[in-house]
């Protein structure tokens, strides 16, 4: 039995790839009948049909070019997959100018699989190879490809333009036969049952009483369903609740001799695996007496679907319905070391706040001490030969676009570098994609880099997830040519994880409405780690709205890389009028929407839209207080110091009033509250429930999602358009973002520092001149009137 109190204090995030380590309860399923696989991949006749772009991450050509070149991408096996065959259709096109003895070789796991010749009178080629897949642990393996190309049975010049080959991203296919393998799940196992290296489209089914309370089932089940989204990962899932359906007779006694389970009816439930929620009084008419008795405080049970073997049943339950959000929550926190076994119980559980700036990966505003690039996953790296990939880690900051320039963030690297480089080597530093700044690597003996201090300006973050990207642009001091070989073996560079990095600012703006954030960040809702700041509506209480909201709930959470266990989950539509500083997330049909929000939406309903797109902007000088400085002094000192009066955009704006059907989209839509701006409210309304879960469980996956933006954003999975995401501005922007005189006069100055000296001297003198005119003064009267 477990009884255990425990924090949620958040670990570190690993570099690029590497996400928070998490032991949750959940569940996932896998259709693989399903018409919605993931990426482009398609399980048609008994077989999973991959293009290798959802492996590579995208649909580009690969490109091996040079005389000796090498790429990998890494295909996952999943261990719930029982593969009993596959292999690779390969599509692939080559340089006329090669020769013969070019070949383009395939491995797998480093076995080699096929030797391709590249033939210039024949450069478009397709070849079917068998992989091993079968005979392979699940987990991630190299599929690799290397070119040996010539142009010339004689000296050759390495790098010459017409060694290339380009692969088929698109065209080539990993086609596996395979099957799920029936379950005999225990507790520990999760982990691996709930797997993000599935290939296609996850889908959770929630099952929950009538009995039990609708407030319950909606809180529950959001928690287990980000429970079960951060197992995932990054990998999208769609959920689908229903209430469960009672098993009498014949039937159910049959039953009741293999599984606890004997009362459920899962004719009606969608292929993949279950999470049932429930009270022990509301379960009784589904569950064996025998199971009853053991539910005595929070339970957790895991058993094979009885219907099809190869899914699972996650049972989540209590005596009260305190017990059961207990148990809920302590899924969705993830902390919980489970045993091998099929139950457990929860005696207690403790889940302390989340401190706001500590908890996403410790950079934060506030930071005010240095961390090692080891605390974010960073591991030191050493960097091998020319082109060789980069090394990067990820934190987390909520960055102000107005920040002081004085607010920087300040590494020191630790590095070392081989001799044999020429003198343009660099090691380049990139902030999400962008150049900031380069060591160079210089010394022909080679050297080292102790605490090099380099600082990159606090605006250039971006809210949420920022990348720093560390890479080495290595060259040999010969270079080869004719008959003249270009030897690499021996540039490396290290970059160690003893290196520091520290945020120095105490800024806290961003930039809103924006869906865009939302999408990215999962910002504002999911400002605070834990969701206080957080609270979501449900406007409907039907299976649609419910499942759609799970769906969703489970996309932000993986953004936020937490569960919101704080958030305040409601079915009370009065909780909007409040007056708590909580950003809200509304979901519903059109129709049930309070008017006291309609009327202030882009689509008051989906048979109405009041539409105010921008036309133009024109430019204008801003009364402020940089402006009345500026313009104080003469034209010829503005020159002189750089300075130029800021202009504001001033933007037109066209008002329409449509009445038209938009009832075949669903809808998401952000506003900022008027009246407290300090909240936002996200909307996301559908003309029918049952369209609003399926139109949901489409935009979470990842071409979809990526397209929100503006803050109206219209969409369908309907089969005649699927995925069609359309984004939008349509409302002006509420006047948010004003940043104060304080902070206004501060960023002002750091940007002007010589105007800022030239103040200090004028008040300096200012005080000097008036000083002595008091002084004089005093002594006057004291002419004047000798006796004072």
């Amino acid at each position: 039995m477990i009884s255990r109190m425990f924090d949620t204090g958040y670990a570190p995030a690993a570099a690029l790839k590497g996400y928070w380590s998490r032991l949750l309860l959940g569940a996932l399923c896998l259709p693989l009948f399903s018409s919605h696989a993931l990426e482009g991949v398609q399980f048609k006749d008994g077989a999973f049909h991959a293009p290798l772009s959802a492996f590579k991450g995208d649909s580009v050509p690969m490109d091996l070019r040079g005389a000796n070149a090498v790429q990998d991408i890494s295909v996952p096996i999943p261990h719930r997959l029982h593969i009993s065959k596959a292999w690779l259709e390969l599509s692939f096109t080559n340089s006329i100018g090669v020769v013969d003895g070019s070949v383009l070789g395939v491995e797998f796991d480093q076995r080699p699989v096929a030797q391709l010749p590249l033939r210039g009178s024949k450069p478009r080629t397709s070849a079917r190879m068998a992989l091993p897949l079968a005979a392979m642990k699940p987990g991630y393996y190299d599929l690799s490809f290397a070119a040996s190309q010539h142009y010339s049975q004689g000296c050759e010049d390495p790098t010459r333009a017409s060694l290339w080959t380009k692969i088929d991203m698109e065209q080539s296919k990993l086609v596996a036969e395979a099957k799920l393998r029936p379950l005999n799940p225990v507790l520990s196992e999760l982990e691996r049952l709930v797997d993000p290296k599935l290939w296609s489209y996850y889908r959770l089914n929630i099952l929950s009483p009538s009995a039990l309370a609708t407030q319950t089932v909606f809180e529950a089940g959001s928690l287990v369903a980000q429970g079960t989204a951060l197992l995932l990962d990054y990998a999208p899932m769609g959920v689908q609740h229903q209430p469960l359906e009672r098993l009498d007779g014949k039937l159910r006694d049959q039953r009741a001799a293999n599984t606890v389970l004997s009362g459920i009816d899962f004719s009606n439930v969608g292929a993949g695996d279950v999470i049932v929620l429930g009270t022990r009084d509301s379960l009784m008419p589904y569950l064996r007496q025998d199971e009853l008795n053991r539910i005595s405080n929070g339970y957790f049970g895991i058993f094979p679907r009885p219907d099809k073997p190869e899914y699972f049943v996650l049972l989540v339950a209590g005596t009260s319905e305190d017990q059961l959000l207990d148990a809920s929550k302590a899924m969705a926190s993830g902390r919980l070391l489970l045993p091998y076994a099929q139950r457990a119980e929860l005696d207690q559980l403790t889940l302390p706040p989340l401190p706001t700036r500590q908890a996403r990966g410790l950079l934060m505003p506030d930071s005010d001490r240095k961390h090692r690039f080891s605390e974010f996953g960073f591991r030191s790296t050493t960097l091998s030969g020319m082109g060789a990939p980069g090394s990067s880690l990820m934190f987390w900051s909520q960055p102000d676009p107005f920040a002081p320039l004085k607010d920087t963030l300040d590494l020191e690297i630790n590095a070392a570098y081989s001799g044999g480089m020429n003198s343009d080597s660099v090691l380049n530093l990139l902030l999400n994609g962008r150049y900031e700044s380069a060591l160079p690597l210089s010394d022909p003996k080679g050297g080292r880099y102790e605490r090099m201090k380099i600082s990159i300006p606090y605006a250039h973050l971006q809210p949420g997830w920022n990348e720093l990207q560390l890479i080495a642009d290595m060259k040999p001091t010969f270079m080869g040519g004719e008959c003249q070989p270009i030897v690499d073996s021996h540039l490396k560079t290290t970059v160690f994880e003893q290196s520091t990095i520290r945020l120095n600012s105490r800024g806290d703006v961003t930039m809103l409405p924006d869906l865009d954030l939302l999408q990215r960040t999962g910002l504002p809702l999911a400002y605070e780690p834990d969701g206080q700041a957080m609270r979501v509506v449900l406007s409907s209480t039907s299976s649609g709205t419910l499942s759609a909201a799970w769906t969703l709930l489970g996309k932000l959470a993986q953004l936020n890389r937490n569960a919101l266990t704080a958030a305040d989950y409601s079915l009370n539509l009065g909780s909007l009028e409040d007056d708590q500083e909580r950003s809200t997330l509304l979901l519903g049909v059109d129709a049930s929407l309070p008017p006291s929000v309609a009327e202030r939406l882009q689509f008051p309903n989906l048979r109405r839209s009041a539409q105010q797109p921008q036309l133009s902007e024109e430019a204008v000088t801003e009364f402020t207080f940089k402006n009345v400085l500026i313009g104080l002094l003469p034209e010829s000192w503005q020159a002189w110091f750089g300075l130029q009066q800021t202009e504001q955009l001033e933007r037109i704006y066209a008002t329409a009033a449509l009445n038209a059907d938009f009832r075949k989209e669903s809808a998401m839509l952000l506003m900022r509250d008027p009246q407290q701006k300090e909240r936002s409210l996200v909307v996301v309304t559908s003309a029918d429930s049952d369209k609003l879960a399926t139109d949901v469980m489409a935009l979470v996956q990842f071409e979809p999602w990526s397209r929100i933006a503006g803050d109206t954003v219209l969409w369908s999975a309907d089969s005649d358009r699927p995925g069609l995401v359309r984004s939008a501005r349509l409302t002006k922007p509420v006047d948010e973002d004003s940043i104060g005189t304080q902070r206004s006069i501060g960023y002002f100055f750091t940007q002007h520092p010589l105007l800022f000296l030239l103040l200090v001297l004028a008040t300096i003198a200012a005080l000097v001149l008036l000083t002595h005119y008091l002084l004089a003064k005093r002594q006057l009267r004291r002419q004047q009137n000798p006796g004072d």
